[in-house]
């Protein structure tokens, strides 16, 4: 997969830190109550992860995105 560089505004970046946090503590609440499926529960925690690197990312400023 190519990497994508983006340039955010201030705001933007702001609005998509806390989509993302949204979607963390939804995804959160998903793997917990996912116990039919040991392939789905791993996938649900991958995207946790890529999620939490995001919010990582994009936290630590323009330098690390």
């Amino acid at each position: 997969m190519a990497d994508v560089h983006l340039t955010l505004s201030q705001g933007e970046q702001e609005l998509l830190l806390r989509m993302l946090n949204d979607a963390q503590r939804k995804k959160r609440v998903e793997v917990r109550r996912t116990e039919f499926s040991h392939e789905m529960r791993e996938e649900l925690e991958a995207e946790e992860l890529l999620i939490e690197g995001l919010i990582a990312r994009l936290s630590a400023g323009p330098a690390a995105v």
